[in-house]
């Protein structure tokens, strides 16, 4: 009926592929296009890289340049300023992956005085920018098992003080791809290369039942063998981590993900406190193909007592322009339609 391309992926291959799997054009791509799906050709031992280009990257880097100046970077910004953290919680206008009601609320309840006060008074050094990562986790369908406790600030008793100290730094709560690698390593028994195969069927959404059985004998086995828990205790011990395993078959987040998509959202945030007009300016030119976030846009310049002038000559360009003088923005030629 029709044909359509992976809007990120591309195989990565040292030989000629066409020697391997059939290629054909579209009209509206200029590169060849593999006539076999994603997982066939990881059936073939081809790497697919994915190369995603995120409009939120282009919002910083252009808001930077209009504010004048350097590019935001990890390296360059703190990620502990209170008044940063305090307009997030309000308003999640425009912060990456936290845009949606639903999100926005979250992630205001993770950081809510009430959460942080209960989780620091067992973990006195975890960071905001640690619990928005969390809160990235959490809001993907494997979260689905403790995504409200991480959000209450309750920690989670695995029932043993190994398992308790392994995952400390998450509440007590499998959240990342990294921590099940390391778990099935460190208490199922499972090589390094062994626990990948199992990351592999969740990340590639490939199921992960037939890994179970071997999970489980193996973590009653070690924790037999190293801790002297019997077999009837470790089958109950391993229910909530099975559990989590279970639901990341529908998509499990990693650290890898979860860490730069909120250095993103924070930096947004940031940009959005301290340079507001800017901010407002750029995503309203980057966004200006989304009705719908083009109008939380205006409503968040409004409720911040920024003014949308209409075109006027001599003031308006073909984008949408700030004058600093009245704290507003023109429309641009562009944003007429029809």
């Amino acid at each position: 009926v029709s044909i359509g391309n992976h809007p990120a992926g591309l195989v990565v291959s040292p030989y000629p592929v066409d020697e391997w799997f059939g290629l054909c054009s579209t009209a509206t791509n200029g590169n060849m296009i593999s006539q076999i799906n994603m997982k066939e050709i990881d059936s073939l031992n081809f790497v697919k890289l994915d190369v995603l280009g995120l409009d939120c990257v282009g919002l910083i880097n252009e808001t930077c340049d209009l504010a004048g100046i350097p590019r935001i970077t990890p390296d360059n910004i703190s990620f502990d300023d209170d008044k940063v953290w305090d307009e997030i919680k309000k308003d999640n206008t425009m912060i990456f992956q936290f845009e949606s009601d639903y999100a926005g609320d979250y992630l205001a309840q993770v950081l809510s005085d009430e959460t942080m006060k209960k989780i620091r008074e067992k973990n006195p050094n975890v960071s905001r920018i640690d619990l928005m990562s969390m809160a990235n986790g959490a809001i993907r369908p494997a979260g689905a098992s403790y995504r409200e406790e991480l959000a209450q600030g309750i920690y989670r008793d695995n029932g043993h003080k190994a398992l308790n100290d392994f995952l400390a730094p998450t509440l007590g709560y499998l959240v990342y791809q990294e921590q099940i690698i390391s778990f099935l390593h460190q208490f199922c028994g499972h090589t390094m290369g062994e626990a990948d195969v199992v990351r592999r069927g969740f990340a590639k959404k490939t199921g992960t039942d037939k890994f179970i059985p071997k999970i489980k004998s193996g973590f009653i086995k070690t924790m037999k063998d190293d801790y002297g828990v019997e077999e009837d205790e470790a089958n109950h011990l391993i229910e909530n981590f099975l559990k989590v395993i279970i639901d990341a078959s529908n998509y499990l987040f990693s650290l890898n993900h979860a860490q730069p998509y909120s250095f993103l959202g924070y930096v947004v945030g940031y940009l959005r406190c301290y340079y507001k007009l800017e901010t407002v300016t750029t995503a309203l030119n980057i966004y200006r193909e989304d009705y719908n976030k083009c109008l939380e846009i205006l409503a968040y310049a409004k409720s911040n007592n920024i003014s949308i002038n209409p075109i006027r000559f001599g003031k308006a360009g073909p984008n949408y322009t700030m004058d600093k003088d009245t704290n507003s923005i023109y429309r641009g030629i562009a944003s007429v339609k029809y």
